[in-house]
């Protein structure tokens, strides 16, 4: 019986983390950005904050492609 109970915790304990994982990932693909710069047509993407420049020539960004 004890034997049931530490699986039990184990499996649970894994679901949680398998859980944790999915979310946080959803979360991050939901705030993906991608930008294209107007002066030197670099692209970038960017998760969880928004971009005003550009990482190459440092020119900056207008709006987002989606």
């Amino acid at each position: 019986m004890e034997g049931l109970v530490i699986l039990a915790l184990y499996v649970l304990g894994g679901l949680l983390l398998v859980g944790l994982g999915v979310l946080l990932y959803v979360r991050a693909a939901a705030s993906r950005k991608a930008y294209v710069c107007p002066e030197c047509g670099e692209r970038m993407t960017v998760e969880l904050m928004e971009a005003s420049r550009c990482n190459t020539c440092g020119a900056p960004l207008g709006g987002s492609l989606h």
